[in-house]
């Protein structure tokens, strides 16, 4: 049996690699950043605070991508069939499913961990690092098989709350890295946990670690291996779900854009837009979460900031989607079904309008209500009135930037291509800055210039521009 079971491992863990599912360049990325803060961090740190320290960052960074774009390696299981058709019993393939997500966490875990124990203070000798490793590597483990129970506990609903969570954890990261480093005299100053830290999962196992022959480590990556067993399975693959409360609000918005933007030959790439992008897991994994990065710079600038430049903080995060437009556009393609794209290539009509439809949903469906939480935001912290006046005007300009970028953002029909081969042909980071330099400007100047009355007018302006640019398509489309 363990020879079966070591087997059909490798078969999996090859599969997983060959499929690109575990790229060289996010790992790298992750290592990058752990240097980069363990050579900041390192001069004067004591034992227990370094590891405090390295065990927080590597959590973070592990299950960030747990969360999002490797998420199917903890919860889906894409060789169903293939184990299957082979002569192996049930609890081998339990066996061997476990042994290979272990290993691919551990390969996301390693990629910060290295870096953080070779940078360890001198203070900690080479045993002290192999160690520190080890107690990673265990919380690694806890973490995926806690990511696991969330799964098999919640069922189809822990699509929404998985999001929500790596959105809140993406802000936390970037709110890390810009408030941590400042904080540094009292993260060095610590002897143990105390406090708020003993909830930490780092802390626990920091402290396992600091603690000389203690077994929590190793008994805690035992509970996670069994824990991986009883819930790994080789269940049907997820997809991420659509509906509920926010389709029925939105209810009204799409009669409303169907009956006053969306052109009749536009409705099938809308429709289907709006039905099928929601359901993507990749798609909502990929791009939702983005929106912690505008909101941990609202959190900082709201807590350290000037309470006068409060309306100016609330003006950034108005403008700041339209910086992370070219990642939303790009992903609209990838799909898990892509398979029936020949339905639009045996569809008799042009692929422009099916185009046009799918960013008018887009813009509806998915713009729209990130424009909405950010008014919400923006009454919560007291800045509603900043909020009313600019975040119309933005939704507009965003929509009208969306429609400018589609073109070269979106490589591909919506929903017709497999998510791994995803790509845009722009030069990403290079178009992100230009955008990011640009929504800067716009939003610091329309918090300053535009009153009431002013913005009304810019939604005027843009709306008239919206309809000059549908025109401009409906001429497009009889000429070819």
């Amino acid at each position: 049996m363990p020879r079966r079971i070591v087997v059909l491992a490798r078969a999996l863990l090859a599969a997983r690699l060959s499929q690109g599912e575990w790229p060289v360049a996010p790992l790298v990325a992750q290592g990058s950043f752990a240097a980069l803060l363990a050579w900041l961090a390192r001069d004067g740190m004591d034992a227990w605070p370094w590891a405090l320290c390295a065990l927080s960052l590597s959590f973070a960074l592990v299950a960030l991508p747990l969360l999002g774009e490797f998420a199917p390696v903890v919860a889906d299981d894409p060789a169903r069939e293939w184990l299957e058709a082979q002569p192996v019993r049930p609890v081998e393939v339990r066996v061997a499913r476990a042994l290979a997500v272990m290993m691919l966490v551990w390969i996301v875990a390693l990629a910060a961990l290295l870096p953080l124990a070779l940078l360890a203070p001198p203070s900690m000798d080479w045993t002290d690092q192999l160690l520190l490793l080890g107690a990673g590597l265990a919380q690694a483990s806890f973490l995926a098989a806690t990511l696991l129970a969330v799964h098999a506990w919640l069922g189809a609903r822990a699509h929404g709350a998985l999001v929500t969570l790596q959105t809140a954890l993406l802000a936390l990261v970037v709110v890390g890295g810009l408030v941590g480093v400042r904080h540094l005299g009292a993260l060095r100053a610590l002897e143990g946990p105390q406090g708020w830290l003993l909830s930490m999962p780092s802390a626990w196992f920091a402290h396992g670690w600091a603690a000389n022959g203690s077994p929590w480590p190793a008994l805690a990556a035992l509970a996670a291996a069994a824990a991986l067993l009883a819930f790994v399975s080789p269940g049907k693959p997820a997809h991420g779900g659509g509906g509920g409360v926010l389709d029925a609000l939105l209810a009204p918005v799409k009669r409303l854009a169907l009956a006053t933007w969306v052109r009749r030959d536009e409705r099938a790439g809308f429709a289907f837009t709006w039905e099928a992008l929601p359901k993507e897991r990749d798609f909502v994994l990929r791009t939702y979460p983005l929106l912690g990065i505008p909101l941990a710079f609202l959190w900082v600038g709201l807590r350290e900031g000037d309470e006068d430049l409060r309306g100016g903080t609330i003006a950034l995060l108005a403008f700041a989607p339209a910086t992370y437009l070219p990642v939303l556009l790009s992903q609209v393609p990838g799909s898990r079904g892509h398979a029936a794209r020949w339905i639009f290539d045996g569809a008799p009509c042009d692929h422009a309008p099916i185009e046009a439809g799918a960013h008018k949903a887009v813009c509806v469906r998915v713009l729209l209500p990130l424009f909405a939480l950010l008014m919400g935001v923006a009454l919560a912290v007291g800045e509603g009135a900043v909020g009313a006046r600019l975040l119309p005007v933005a939704f507009l300009a965003t929509c009208i930037l969306a429609r400018v970028l589609w073109g070269r953002a979106v490589l591909g029909l919506p929903l017709s291509v497999s998510p791994e081969r995803v790509e845009a042909p722009l030069d990403m980071t290079g178009t992100m800055v230009a955008l990011a330099f640009a929504t800067t400007l716009l939003a610091t100047a329309s918090w300053a210039l535009l009153s009431n009355w002013g913005a009304l007018a810019a939604c005027s302006a843009l709306v008239f521009a919206l309809r000059a640019m549908q025109r401009r398509d409906e001429t497009t489309v009889k000429q070819s």
